[in-house]
């Protein structure tokens, strides 16, 4: 695996980056010739290859974003494999080596020579299936070298398959569009870890979380020029949600400061014009930040802060384009307008608070969402018992007692 300064190296002599970092496969006292035709003791071999390969070498340490290089079908001299090399160095930069790390792996070519295309194609992704799983790899980068050696053919593999295609380039050139074809992977990752479902919200999430951060942080603070700027904003809100769940569930309080930080600069990212939708997630993760933050201080201006940030939210998140964040974010609203009227001492922002939960509720059912609704329920009959001390009578402690026996 590249260190730093192994990766900023020319990458033009192939042999001494091999000789540093990688072990070469030298079989029968012959090295292998790359891109020969996969006989029956070919595959034999290359089998051992990968086998003796992996057996001494080191894999990376969680959190790392691993790039796996194998050479090119018809790049006898490797020519191809330094130049993709220099454009991964040129577009990612050499700070970056705890996030993203390159690994050339030196056995033989993937694609077979000769024959069926398709079938050397099949050949080789069940070949790069196999080192992705040895390499603990999140992207394997792949394949050949066509039209005489003026053109190059990259073929991307991953866990991660639907945000994979195929890049073709003139040998001499690798521009943007590589990089953006790795970020489309690197982003799809970072998100990959943030993603909990409605069984895992009642769970610790704080070590995914933290694992989350090891690829987001050093990304976020230098982001490689070859991102695009959705992939860019797919990743800041990664890093972000990390950090409001790690302080959320640890009581980091910096940490919510810092995920307040980062939601502003996703907003620099998504702009409400070009994408309102993801605009409107990010101002409902900077509510909820704002909220955590606003009940633990003994002023209301956080909490106004995170009232503007869920209004925002519920102005493109509508009941009509996307019902169940609608619903969620007004009980998050009726959660905020109900502990700036428990402060406050009045009942105006608990009777808005107790309408936000049954308009949740109208979504949130029982059947569709058990959980959720639970939480709704209880919710509104907890506000309808603040009101209830507020007002004469027992009404409102009546209803309180119907919803939350349902």
């Amino acid at each position: 695996m590249l260190d730093r300064n192994a990766r900023m190296m020319d990458w033009l002599d192939l042999r001494n980056i091999v000789s540093t970092v990688v072990a070469s496969c030298v079989l029968g006292g012959g090295a292998w010739a790359l891109g020969s035709f996969w006989s029956k003791d070919a595959n034999a071999e290359f089998d051992t290859c990968i086998a003796e390969y992996f057996a001494d070498t080191p894999r990376p340490e969680a959190g790392v974003f691993l790039i796996a290089l194998t050479p090119l079908r018809g790049d006898s001299n490797q020519t191809h494999f330094s130049q993709i090399g220099r454009t991964m160095s040129r577009l990612y930069g050499e700070d970056l080596d705890s996030a993203i790390q390159i690994e050339m792996i030196d056995c033989p070519a993937l694609l077979p020579s000769g024959g069926n295309l398709a079938k050397a194609v099949a050949t080789g992704r069940e070949r790069g299936f196999e080192i992705l799983h040895e390499a603990q790899a999140d992207v394997l980068i792949w394949g050949d070298v066509v039209r005489s050696g003026a053109q190059i053919e990259l073929r991307f593999l991953s866990p991660i398959d639907e945000f994979l295609s195929d890049f073709k380039a003139e040998a001499v050139v690798l521009d943007a569009d590589f990089g953006q074809a790795l970020g489309r992977l690197v982003a799809a990752k970072a998100l990959t870890l943030t993603e909990v479902s409605d069984e895992q919200w009642g769970g610790y999430l704080v070590p995914r979380m933290e694992r989350a951060l090891s690829i987001t942080a050093p990304l976020v603070a230098d982001m490689p020029s070859g991102l695009t700027v959705e992939q860019r904003g797919s990743i800041l809100s990664a890093h972000a949600f990390a950090l409001r769940v790690i302080g959320a569930q640890s009581g980091d309080y910096d940490k919510l400061e810092a995920a307040l930080l980062v939601y502003q600069d996703v907003l620099k990212e998504r702009s409400r014009e070009r994408v309102p939708l993801e605009w409107a997630a990010t101002q409902y993760g900077l509510g909820t930040t704002l909220l955590t933050l606003g009940e633990s201080e003994s002023g209301t201006k956080r909490i106004e802060a995170a009232l503007l940030a869920f209004r925002a939210a519920l102005s493109e998140w509508t009941r009509e384009s996307v019902p169940m964040d609608w619903a969620t974010v007004q009980v998050s609203l009726g959660n905020t307008l109900s502990s700036l009227g428990k402060r406050e001492g009045g009942t105006a922002q608990l009777e808005e608070a107790a309408t936000a939960y049954r308009n949740a509720l109208e979504e949130l059912t029982r059947d569709r969402s058990p959980t959720e609704w639970a939480n709704a329920q209880n919710n509104l009959g907890l506000t309808l018992v603040d009101i209830g001390w507020l007002e004469e009578g027992t009404d409102r402690f009546k209803e309180a007692i119907d919803a939350l026996q349902v």
